[in-house]
């Protein structure tokens, strides 16, 4: 059965921007732009369902730290079961171990790949359906 992930995109600082657009227009994702954890959390309280997977990049919008936001979203009852999936141009491991340490699900370093993002962000939202599925 297809179906079509829906997708919590925290805004990237300005020069990821453009490609956040790219890696993600190609696929078929069902997305909303977020800021914050609250902004989620916000959506959800509005009825909106749940989401299948957040994407954090280590810089967002406004200078906030990616870590932060994975920290927060962990730490808030309603949005820990979300997985998360870290865009980091990084290599350095330290980086990328503090994502894991953060509650990163998934950390993918440079260079992306739309086609590998995709199966990555299906696995995890196929992975997070059928947790939600035994719930019930």
């Amino acid at each position: 059965m297809q179906f079509t992930p829906k997708i919590a995109l925290f805004e990237p600082e300005e020069p990821n921007t453009a490609l956040s657009s790219r890696l993600f227009t190609r696929n078929q994702y069902s997305i909303r732009l977020v800021s914050y954890p609250a902004d989620i959390l916000a959506l959800l309280q509005d009825g909106e369902s749940p989401f299948d997977a957040a994407i954090i990049w280590p810089r967002l919008k406004d200078g906030q730290s990616g870590i932060n936001s994975c920290l927060q979203m962990k730490s808030l009852d309603e949005l820990a079961a979300i997985p998360i999936l870290v865009l980091s141009q990084s290599k350095d491991k330290a980086i990328l171990e503090a994502f894991y340490g953060a509650g990163a699900d998934i950390v993918v370093s440079d260079p992306f790949d739309a086609q590998l993002l995709s199966l990555q962000i299906g696995a995890i939202s196929r992975l997070k359906r059928s947790y939600n599925e035994q719930l019930r």
